[in-house]
């Protein structure tokens, strides 16, 4: 039964030290069950599958491990916005979306987005700023794909 195992992997991650073990827990049954978080308790009672149940477990040792949940689930909500986040991206912060919304509040119609990394800044201001244009730069190559297909999913080739 799923609750059985939201309890276990809520003991585990707080046993490693998880800032919040029961929250982490929840949002990665849901990703292993395949379903949306806001959904979770309506299908708790539910048996999970093998599959449900290796990808939940996979998920919780790599939370453990100190491996943040966007990464291990593959996207955040940032600012409006699904942003796919992999290994080679840091994880955008709450921080950064009070970084967007200080930039909100002023007047511009560039923007350069050094170590774009997700694309989640300039994507979040393009999103509020439909007029804007802006250039991201980001070492990695692979980091400037992750922001790419974000881009792309937004309509901004």
């Amino acid at each position: 039964m799923s609750q059985g195992a939201l309890r276990a992997a809520m003991a585990r991650l707080r046993a490693a030290g998880v800032a919040d073990p029961a929250g982490d827990a929840r949002r990665l049954l849901a990703f292993a069950m395949g379903v949306d978080p806001g959904r979770l308790t309506v299908v708790l009672g539910d048996p999970l599958t093998a599959e449900a149940a290796e990808r939940f477990a996979a998920a919780v040792a790599a939370r453990a491990a100190r491996q943040p949940v966007a990464q291990i689930t593959g996207a955040r909500d940032f600012h409006g916005i699904r942003l796919r986040v992999t290994r080679d991206t840091l994880d955008p912060r709450p921080e950064t979306e009070r970084l967007v919304e200080a930039a909100l509040e002023r007047r511009f119609d560039r923007i350069l987005d050094l170590g774009t990394g997700t694309g989640a800044i300039i994507l979040a201001l393009l999103a509020a700023r439909g007029d804007a244009t802006g250039l991201v730069v980001h070492l990695l190559q692979a980091a400037l794909a992750v922001a790419r297909e974000n881009a792309a999913r937004m309509g901004h080739g």
